[in-house]
């Protein structure tokens, strides 16, 4: 899989919140506060509350996205590039092709991947989520897809509906 397909695959932040957000189910949450297991999403605050004491975690709460405010693409076309090119890693090629403007929080974000990278576990939970998950982001992309789809079609006949025309013989009178 080139560049381009990556970018293309993780090109909206939304599917790639929605991704990590199954892979974060899939891990399980605990509470910072009670140590709880048994959390629900609050789809308003987009946040899992635990259910024992209230506490509310974020989505990168607790993962190596922790006090990282870069998009949840740029996490994924990294962790691409350290898979891909292993050694022959450049925090300068990465950062341009994010186009990210700064250094700094790139280097900082390669630097957490690459701890998680060594650790492996962490790592070979993540692609094996990834390997049995394409099935369903590519349900996905085609319910996004049908969805555009949808709503052209309903636009169009919306359209066709509202083009009323007027019989040519008829007049009309105008009161002055």
């Amino acid at each position: 899989m080139n560049i381009n397909k990556i970018n293309e695959f993780f090109s909206y932040e939304t599917r790639c919140k929605e991704f990590f957000k199954l892979f974060r189910d899939k891990q399980g949450v605990v509470c910072k506060r009670c140590g709880c297991h048994n959390h629900y999403w609050k789809k308003d605050k987009e946040q899992y509350e635990c259910k024992e004491c209230g506490f509310r975690t974020t989505l990168r709460s607790g993962t190596v996205l922790e006090k990282s405010r870069l998009p949840y693409r740029y996490w994924f076309i990294s962790l691409y590039f350290l898979i891909e090119k292993k050694e022959k890693l450049s925090i300068l090629e990465i950062q341009k092709n994010l186009g990210h403007k700064f250094y700094k929080p790139i280097w900082q974000m390669i630097t957490k991947l690459k701890e998680v990278f060594n650790n492996g576990e962490s790592l070979q939970q993540l692609l094996s989520f990834i390997d049995k998950e394409k099935n369903a982001i590519e349900s996905i992309k085609t319910d996004i897809k049908t969805r555009f789809k949808m709503k052209d079609i309903y636009l169009k006949t919306a359209e066709k509906s509202q083009q009323i025309k007027r019989p040519r013989n008829l007049k009309v009178r105008t009161t002055s």
